[in-house]
């Protein structure tokens, strides 16, 4: 795995929906978090078995985070059965999550696990969930496709009736003080978000919202 900020580190990247001619390609990666609360395994990867050995030196997985359902894999299991690392997503997700994986707990988005806060951000799927991480060197945000990097912009996936929903989850995200953004989706490069500081990453979402209030623009994915 690549480490790409403090105690974060990246799988190697998949292209969950292949390459289209002509768009820029999407890639997806899972992102382990070495932690003293107990290590945290983001999302999830095809590629995560070549990982194990690299994962069993940093303390192995305590738990699995899923942003929404459609990080849900077959090697969710995977890494439950290697490691003992029970699969969590929020309750609006659990009954697609569990059409992939076995669900080991459902939260409602306002729990804690230790320095990791979740965050009820709807918009892309009823249960969106980001996670918040408070550490010094640079708090992390894991925003799954609720706010990702496309081509050196920012931007947001969802169905165009659920606009106003996330709007209100971009304004939470707004509040935090984010060094980092570690998104499960991405196009083009990088892959990833480092913001210098505050008012660079609440210009990013400024800008995300501004954009979704224009009626003839569409910055969606799906």
């Amino acid at each position: 795995m690549k480490k790409i900020a403090k105690n974060l580190y990246q799988s190697k990247l998949d292209l969950p929906f292949g390459k289209e001619e002509g768009k820029p390609y999407c890639r997806s990666a899972a992102y382990l978090l070495v932690n003293s609360f107990g290590n945290a395994l983001f999302y999830s990867s095809r590629y995560i078995e070549e990982h194990f050995d690299f994962i069993t030196q940093q303390g192995n997985v305590s738990f699995q985070l899923l942003n929404h359902r459609h990080e849900a894999s077959p090697y969710c299991d995977t890494v439950a059965d290697k490691f003992n690392a029970p699969l969590i997503c929020h309750h609006l997700e659990k009954s697609a999550v569990s059409k992939e994986s076995k669900v080991g707990k459902n939260i409602s988005g306002e729990e804690t696990f230790g320095n990791i806060q979740a965050i009820h951000t709807p918009g892309h799927c009823p249960g969106s969930t980001c996670f918040f991480v408070k550490q010094e060197g640079g708090n992390i945000l894991f925003s799954g496709d609720t706010f990702y990097p496309c081509k050196g912009q920012w931007r947001v996936a969802i169905h165009k009736k659920n606009k106003e929903e996330m709007i209100h989850s971009l304004k939470k995200l707004r509040k935090l003080n984010v060094s980092f953004i570690a998104p499960s989706l991405y196009a083009g490069y990088p892959s990833f978000g480092k913001f210098e500081d505050r008012n660079k990453y609440q210009s990013a979402i400024d800008d995300c919202i501004f954009r979704l209030k224009q009626p003839a623009d569409t910055p969606f994915l799906n």
